[in-house]
């Protein structure tokens, strides 16, 4: 063996060993760099669990108004329901009172008209003439 292939062993032996160390030496970095890096995860969990708790607080603050809001508004949205819902049946009940007293007068008027044609039959029955209709004027309606 000559000079320069020992050198080329020797080098050779030399660049193996610094990689073993440097690989030892990475190792070491990585396992001393662990505890750390958990402190680190753990103070990043803490501060997002904070974030987190702090962003919860601040939507309640703001959820809460809200929510008496919708309720208020729920509440007047019921009670206008009710109210209209009465009048409509107080409404429809004193449409059905006057379309039975327009019914009885309807029976009523109708029964006059028969008591006049019966009377003025009794009339031409007896030889006299009929009483002429004169329709009077009440207000903007006239009656005939």
């Amino acid at each position: 063996m000559d000079a320069t292939s020992n050198d080329l062993t020797l080098s050779a032996i030399v660049s193996i060993i610094s990689a073993i160390v440097t690989v030892i030496g990475a190792s070491l970095a990585l396992y001393k760099a662990k505890p750390e890096r958990r402190k680190l995860d753990a103070d990043s969990n803490a501060s997002m669990a904070e974030a987190a708790e702090s962003l919860a607080s601040g939507t309640k603050l703001i959820n809460d108004p809200l929510m008496n809001r919708i309720m208020d508004l729920e509440k007047r949205e019921k009670k206008r329901d009710e109210s209209e819902r009465a009048w409509k049946l107080a409404w429809n009940a004193e449409m059905t009172d006057l379309k039975q007293k327009f019914e009885e007068m309807r029976l009523e008027l109708d029964a006059y008209k028969d008591w006049a044609l019966r009377l003025d039959s009794q009339r031409r029955k007896a030889g006299l003439d009929p009483v002429p209709f004169k329709p009077k004027e009440t207000g903007t309606a006239k009656l005939i």
